[in-house]
């Protein structure tokens, strides 16, 4: 096991989560609400959490910031099973909707030389934060 999990698998293990999903969310299973919603998730404020979108995009962003940050493969992270720990019972892997994944990774420009996440907006600084939790991870180097 990598050091990497082996800290997130700890910190998940003694850590209480604020983010559970709990009965006030809303579920919206189409390939074209996840697809909509995961795209407004790194482009503008949002007041609702609609799964499993909500979960596409966090895992996006998690693998992403492990590529930047301890210079994993993001494809691999993206179809790690338990990039979550077990923690998100709407998560699917890169292997699982491929297409959807593509889908959302192209509309977003992932992979353009001028995008960064936009911390600014609340649901991505929060997906950070977490992310910076579970990773033990204090200096950061988003750009």
């Amino acid at each position: 096991m990598k050091d990497y999990k082996l800290y997130q698998l700890i910190y998940n293990k003694t850590m209480i989560h604020d983010d559970l999903i709990n009965s006030n969310v809303i579920i919206k299973p189409s390939k074209n609400d996840i697809v909509n919603y995961a795209i407004k998730y790194f482009n503008e404020d949002l007041n609702e959490l609609i799964y499993p979108a909500k979960s596409f995009s966090v895992a996006i962003i998690y693998s992403y910031l492990l590529q930047k940050e301890l210079s994993e493969k993001f494809y691999d992270c993206l179809s790690d099973p338990d990039l979550f720990c077990g923690n998100d019972m709407y998560f699917r892997t890169y292997s699982e909707e491929r297409e959807i994944y593509d889908e959302i990774i192209e509309s977003i420009q992932l992979w353009s030389d001028g995008f960064s996440l936009n911390t600014e907006l609340f649901q991505v600084k929060k997906t950070m934060d977490y992310f910076l939790l579970e990773f033990g991870l204090l200096a950061p180097s988003y750009q």
